[in-house]
């Protein structure tokens, strides 16, 4: 994977991420990824994540509706990539979610 970070007179930070010509090996789209490309050993600060626009296009593999992001923690800018739920896993939270609230209801009407 390579990134690329161009930038103008205002214009934000653009990444392009680029798998250079053939899929990324072991990448699965149901998966998160975080990959460095920044270190500072001062530390940063006042890092808007809103300065960086990401072109993602030279991605070759299937990314099922995931997102990159720019991320910051701690000492680091990073790349993130978030994956979306499966169906399964997001109706099994959203039983979860109602067994709980009509349980509690249940509580609160005795």
């Amino acid at each position: 994977m390579v990134f690329y970070i161009l930038c103008g007179i205002n214009d934000p930070f653009l990444v392009r991420i680029s798998s250079l010509g053939s899929t990324v090996d072991n990448f699965d789209p149901a998966a998160g990824y975080t990959w460095t490309f920044l270190s500072a050993a001062g530390g940063i600060t006042g890092f808007d994540a809103s300065a960086f626009a990401i072109d993602s296009s030279g991605i070759l593999n299937a990314t099922s509706g995931g997102q990159f992001s720019i991320v910051q923690s701690g000492n680091n800018v990073a790349v993130s990539f978030s994956a979306v739920p499966e169906p399964t896993s997001f109706c099994l939270l959203a039983a979860a979610v109602l067994c709980f609230h009509t349980r509690r209801a249940r509580r609160m009407s005795v």
